[in-house]
């Protein structure tokens, strides 16, 4: 087991955790919320829980953007939701083909009114995204660089409003960091998605800029865990910290295009009956996170063979145990008669 990293409490109330990567800090935060005077336990809309007031958790590799445990990886379902956000979709079928919690965040049953995918491509008219680029571009020093994603209508929300409240990009000494504010976030669950995603976003527009990543800071004002994931809590914290391994860099062009290639194939892999053919033209970073939406679709499909194949066809190695998590979770008795066919070879 590797020893905790650097840990810090301000003279006040607010506490800092210092971390390499999304595991170390998920660990430290989790043991700080079960063992700490200052965690309170309190009684939410959403059920009994433990809560730390005004946390700030620092990764400074935010490449290392996913679990490696074996009881916490969340790989498929934090690479979905990042697709629906970069689609500016609000669509629940679209959300719960992989997170199926999302379905209690809709008051029509078709879409979710507080997803982030409209609000950072649409929110009043504008691309904030964009915004954001040309901003950076322009004036590289500036404080202004923030994306709005709680809006002032959202208090009057009958169900949850978004958890972020804003994402500031600051460019210091030729890098990109990001600081990340959240009025509330559920330890176990919502920070490890939101680390993915927001530090993706975070490299797409350090590519973008031309400027290497730098750190994320993510600030807290509610950061919990909920009584009915003790057990899932502490299963993780038995398995101890995990190794550093961080996925690949982002190739260093635009990656605009690309991860519109990857919208469109992730629509197509996931109302297709069969695999399509994968996206031509992109780079093996890119099409390794396409082979890890296929063989989401072929664990839905219990088809084991072929996420075997796949696995083998992967050019990074960072993704094995999360494939290998979910291809050992299909018993080979139940592979169905014929794998899933691609409408064209890989």
């Amino acid at each position: 087991m590797k020893s905790p990293r650097n840990l810090k409490k301000s003279s006040g109330d607010h506490m800092e955790i210092s971390a390499a990567t999304m595991d170390d800090a998920l660990h430290k935060a989790l043991g700080k919320i079960i063992k700490s005077k200052k965690a309170i336990s309190l009684d939410s809309t959403k059920g009994s829980n433990r809560e730390l007031v005004g946390v700030q958790i620092r990764i400074s590799d935010p490449r290392a953007r996913f679990s490696r445990a074996i009881s916490r990886s969340q790989l498929f379902s934090s690479l979905g939701e990042l697709f629906w956000y970069w689609g500016g979709s609000n669509r629940l079928d679209q959300i719960s083909y992989y997170v199926k919690n999302y379905r209690q965040e809709s008051e029509d049953g078709l879409t979710v009114p507080s997803a982030y995918g409209p609000r950072l491509f649409a929110l009043r008219g504008k691309n904030q995204i964009d915004g954001i680029v040309n901003l950076l571009r322009e004036k590289p020093t500036t404080r202004r660089a923030v994306i709005q994603l709680y809006d002032a209508e959202d208090l009057d929300s009958a169900l949850s409003p978004p958890c972020t409240c804003t994402l500031q990009f600051l460019m210091r000494q030729g890098k990109l960091n990001l600081f990340v504010s959240m009025r509330s976030n559920d330890i176990l669950f919502g920070f490890p998605h939101d680390v993915f995603a927001f530090t993706m976003i975070q490299e797409i527009i350090s590519r973008r800029t031309g400027v290497e990543l730098g750190e994320y800071i993510h600030s807290v004002g509610s950061l919990h865990l909920y009584a009915n994931q003790q057990s899932k809590a502490q299963n993780y914290l038995a398995e101890g910290y995990q190794e550093k391994v961080p996925m690949p860099a982002m190739p260093e062009e635009d990656p605009s295009a690309a991860m519109l290639v990857l919208v469109r194939y992730e629509r197509e892999v996931r109302l297709n009956q069969t695999l399509p053919a994968f996206p031509c033209g992109l780079a093996d970073y890119w099409l390794d996170l396409a082979r890890l939406l296929a063989i989401y679709k072929c664990y839905k499909k219990k088809d084991r063979e072929t996420i075997e194949k796949l696995k083998n066809k992967m050019s990074a190695s960072v993704y094995e145990q999360a494939i290998s998590k979910r291809a050992g979770q299909i018993k080979w008795q139940t592979i169905r008669q014929e794998p899933l066919n691609f409408t064209s070879q890989d």
